[in-house]
């Protein structure tokens, strides 16, 4: 599987997501979720394919996802 990724479409690029999908697919990307409204997908691939997806026609940007946890509102730590 490997690292999880967000990958921002640029703005003008919206009404190709489809098109940018199949190309972040044949970039060895597994996808996720295709956030329409958004304008993000989420995959997992590794840093190669990270890279090759940052070359694709309509991509803005290409982040590691990062979880952020956070206590339980009773925590003495806040």
């Amino acid at each position: 599987m490997g690292q999880e990724w967000i990958i921002t479409l640029a703005d003008e690029h919206l009404d190709r997501m489809d098109e940018v999908v199949a190309q972040l697919r044949e970039c060895g990307m597994e996808i996720g979720q295709v956030l329409r409204s958004l304008g993000q997908v989420t995959a997992s691939g590794d840093e190669a394919c990270a890279r090759r997806a940052a070359d694709v026609s309509g991509v803005s940007s290409v982040d590691a996802s990062r979880q952020i946890r956070l206590s339980p509102p009773d925590s003495e730590v806040q």
